[in-house]
């Protein structure tokens, strides 16, 4: 599993040239090596931890192709987790639209990981939750909210 130039939109073309110090002479060879390093896909390994990934469907710098390539490396790799898409949502978010995705979170976090290990995490949750997650009771149905769709695959939800 691996992007392609054409998993790279123009708005974000430029971000990932100067990030990765790329330019127009720079050798196919060099340039498809760099990519490869950069990319997440790249590192997604057997006991890797379980991961949500969030993708908004008007996101400019990320194409609506990344989240299934990521979700068929997390299930080639055996990585439990989803990739959840925020309808109408561009590359970051924030204020009211921030409550969705932490909802979300909070919920398929709560399902994912041993009590314990909440615990321990929301000792140190700096963000407004609740503050003892391992007593966070979820929805009766996943991904419920207006705007998230279901997961794509079976496995944690």
């Amino acid at each position: 599993v691996k992007l392609d130039a054409a998993d790279i939109p123009p708005a974000a073309q430029q971000i990932v040239d100067t990030f990765l110090q790329l330019t127009p002479e720079t050798p196919t060879a060099e340039r498809t090596a760099k990519c490869q390093n950069a990319s997440p896909l790249t590192y997604v390994s057997k006991g890797d931890a379980t991961k949500l990934l969030f993708q908004g469907t008007a996101d400019p710098l990320i194409t609506p192709t990344q989240g299934p390539l990521m979700d068929e490396a997390m299930q080639k790799a055996g990585v439990p987790g989803r990739i959840a898409t925020l309808v109408g949502a561009g590359h970051g978010w924030g204020g009211p639209e921030l409550q969705r995705p932490l909802i979300a979170t909070l919920e398929f976090y709560a399902r994912a990981m041993p009590p314990a290990r909440i615990s321990a995490i929301s000792a140190r949750t700096p963000w407004p939750a609740p503050r003892n997650l391992s007593t966070y009771k979820p929805s009766s149905s996943p991904s419920t909210m207006a705007g998230i769709e279901p997961p794509s695959r079976s496995g944690v939800t």
